[in-house]
């Protein structure tokens, strides 16, 4: 038994270092024979950091497209509000100037009412038939008040 584990790691190992060795360590600048059938490409290091770089910048990219599309929905929804707020300062201003200009025309209707009964009791006040009636009602007073 020892011996068969023995022999399966020997031939682990030998098994590894042979294919460790086929296909060698790629270095800079070394040519490369490709031994199996499909494509292996070679970059070196900088070019890989490089990409990895442009990839996380373009992944930060995508994310600060996604942060600035939900600002400017923000914004809008601020900009609604603010509309809709001001909107609603109008439609109130509107109502009370509507109000105002109401009451304005009742005053008006009441001040010429008022300056047509002011001329109109000015007009008997000044009148003879005031005075006559006036001077009866005194002369009744006082013949009542003497018997």
């Amino acid at each position: 038994m020892k011996n068969l584990i023995l022999f399966v790691f020997a031939t682990l190992v030998s098994l590894l270092s042979f294919s460790q060795n086929t296909t060698g360590m790629i270095r800079p600048a070394e040519s490369f024979r490709n031994p199996f059938d499909f494509n292996l490409f070679y970059m070196p290091r900088e070019k890989v950091v490089e990409f990895k770089n442009l990839e996380t910048k373009a992944e930060f990219d995508s994310l600060r497209i996604v942060l600035y599309q939900e600002k400017l929905k923000t914004y809008e929804e601020r900009i609604f509000l603010a509309d809709s707020a001001t909107q609603l300062r109008k439609m109130e201003a509107d109502f009370w100037n509507s109000k105002l200009l109401a009451n304005d025309a009742m005053l008006e209707e009441e001040r010429k009412t008022n300056v047509h009964l002011r001329a109109d009791i000015q007009r008997i006040r000044q009148s003879r038939i005031y005075y006559f009636l006036g001077g009866i009602i005194a002369t009744s007073v006082v013949v009542g008040a003497l018997k």
